[in-house]
């Protein structure tokens, strides 16, 4: 699995009424979720279907609330190249140790720049009210080629040491534990060129749906 780096900002949205809500971060990937009109992702390139399709995972997190699910990115009409994961009774606090929940590349790693810059990644959250699924956020996200490691000597002079592919993802964040339930959408794909559209030619990969987990620290 790859790591979980720029991971999207999944329930920062008006999850809880009367309750405060994240509204951003400078971590890069994260993003809170203020619920918005629906964007370029839903309606030019997953197109209008993601909210009404049956869901292609289902997970309970009242029982597993620090749960994982990777699978392919599927060639469905109504939300093309997509997978459509519902989780219900979010649970997120120190509780239970979830800080957010992340949508991620979910497949090989790239290890070279021209093969990271083929890496795209379009994600998705949905609110439930009543039986429907309510449009709450999106974000698009490409693998960025960039430095593994930097040194600095005492002068201020810094090196950088290596390349990698930062695969791409997103996590969104609530500041509560809200046992709503909500659908994430995610589409991973390896584009036919560095850098081209998302909705040009491409070959779909797995995607992975997370909660982030705040490690136990030591002793």
């Amino acid at each position: 699995m790859n790591t979980i780096g720029r991971i999207w900002a999944i329930l920062a949205f008006p999850l809880l009424a009367g309750c405060s809500m994240d509204v951003g971060s400078s971590e890069p990937g994260i993003e809170s979720a203020a619920e918005e009109p629906a964007g370029t992702l839903s309606q030019e390139i997953f197109q209008a279907g993601c909210g009404t399709l049956p869901a292609d995972a289902v997970i309970d997190a009242s029982t597993n609330p620090r749960w994982v699910h990777n699978g392919p990115s599927l060639s469905q009409p109504g939300c093309i190249g997509s997978r459509l994961l519902n989780v219900n009774n979010y649970q997120e606090g120190s509780d239970v140790r979830v800080t957010g929940a992340t949508v991620a590349w979910g497949d090989a790693e790239a290890t070279t720049q021209a093969e990271c810059e083929r890496t795209w990644l379009g994600a998705m959250v949905y609110r439930k009210s009543g039986s429907s699924y309510v449009f709450v956020k999106e974000n698009e996200i490409r693998g960025t080629w960039e430095p593994s490691n930097v040194s600095c000597d005492s002068s201020g002079l810094c090196l950088e040491f290596g390349l990698y592919c930062h695969m791409p993802s997103v996590t969104y964040v609530s500041s509560v534990s809200d046992n709503q339930s909500y659908r994430f959408v995610g589409s991973a794909r390896r584009l036919a060129t560095p850098n081209g559209p998302a909705n040009g030619s491409h070959f779909l990969r797995n995607v992975e749906f997370s909660a982030r987990v705040t490690p136990i620290p030591p002793g």
